[in-house]
């Protein structure tokens, strides 16, 4: 890959608000998980939430789509999406994207694994649900995503904010509908995968372009 001429992978225009937002993001995620910590009942409004979701996979039609979202979250399809996403991100020239396309799922993937025994909450007897490593996956993809619409059209500070938040809130949204309507999740987990995948992908998009411009400079 050449990265001397490559786009940042965290574009230059929602540095500072994606930083502000990964920092409350961090905060919040850490606070969750020490409130959290031993439970084994979701909150009042995580079985609200699930009351009223999990009529909504009812329908077969309903259900088959509810799975369809949670499998892109499984390992296989994690990988090939994060495959195919890499292969297409990198023919459109934004090479240094196309390592945080890896990156920042594996990750997020390893913290969020690793940060679930620690948090210690449990659904549906000795299942560990915080944080959703489903949500924290496709909210990933959606920052990613996100990101390279951002410089691929030279969005702006406002423009490009908004549509890498909003990508990844949508595809974070879309995944919680499935896992809590399934009651694989509390509510409250999937906002904590949201939190921790905002947080660690602009870290690591952070450090990637850290990286590549010190070998850069040494060359």
């Amino acid at each position: 890959m050449d990265f001397r001429a490559a786009a940042p992978a965290l574009a230059r225009p929602v540095r500072v608000p994606l930083f502000v937002v990964a920092v409350v993001a961090a905060v919040v995620a850490v606070v969750m998980g020490f409130l959290f910590h031993g439970h084994t009942l979701g909150t009042e409004l995580d079985e609200s939430v699930y009351r009223t979701l999990h009529g909504s996979i009812e329908p077969s039609f309903a259900y088959g789509v509810a799975w369809v979202i949670g499998s892109a979250g499984d390992p296989l399809g994690a990988a090939l999406i994060v495959v195919l996403l890499a292969f297409l991100v990198h023919r459109a020239g934004q090479t240094r994207l196309a390592v945080l396309v890896v990156a920042g799922p594996v990750v997020t993937g390893v913290v969020t694994t690793l940060a679930k025994p620690v948090a210690g909450r449990y659904i549906n007897g000795d299942n560990l649900s915080y944080p959703s490593g489903h949500t924290a996956f496709v909210t990933a993809v959606g920052l990613i995503i996100g990101l390279f619409l951002t410089t691929r059209y030279g969005l702006g500070r406002i423009g490009g904010t908004a549509v890498v938040l909003g990508l990844a809130l949508l595809c974070a949204a879309a995944m919680s509908w499935s896992q809590v309507s399934d009651r694989v999740h509390y509510l409250s987990d999937t906002f904590g995968g949201f939190c921790v995948a905002i947080a660690l992908v602009t870290a690591t998009a952070t450090i990637v372009d850290a990286v590549i411009d010190r070998v850069n400079a040494r060359r």
